[in-house]
């Protein structure tokens, strides 16, 4: 059921406008980050067809989204993806709904993923980390 709420609010509307160049969640919608940061996590645990519906919603734009800014931010800092935090070239660009599902550990979504939308397995973001790489990622 967590994993429905996370990705039910990630799919809201207010939350999918919010700006994907933000540094932190902002203070009116404070869950938006637990939710992009563990969403997968839960989804380890319960994989149910209305979560998987719900995750291709929000993989298939994910890009566009705030989630994989924060959910990058959480997990490796700015070290890694932003030399200096307004510039767009550090952006998590190529960050793709691949590297999502895959950082996510649910790869099993792959596929429809790929039959969705014209991703390669092999295109990498931005630092040229692949969604296999994103997959491959500790997690504690």
């Amino acid at each position: 059921m967590i994993t429905e709420v996370c990705l039910t609010y990630l799919n809201f509307r207010c939350i999918r406008e919010l700006s994907p160049t933000l540094l932190s969640a902002p203070p009116i919608v404070p869950f938006v980050e637990y939710a992009s940061c563990y969403w997968g996590k839960h989804t380890g645990k319960e994989k149910t067809e209305n979560a998987t519906q719900l995750a291709l919603l929000l993989l298939v734009r994910y890009e566009e989204h705030i989630a994989p800014r924060l959910l990058l931010l959480h997990y490796y800092g700015r070290r890694c993806y932003w030399k200096t935090p307004n510039d767009k070239r550090f952006m998590p660009q190529g960050f793709t709904g691949l590297h999502g599902a895959a950082f996510h550990g649910i790869g099993e979504i792959l596929p429809v993923l790929l039959a969705t939308k014209e991703w390669s397995i092999n295109e990498s973001d931005n630092m040229g980390r692949t969604a296999l790489f994103a997959g491959s990622y500790k997690r504690s």
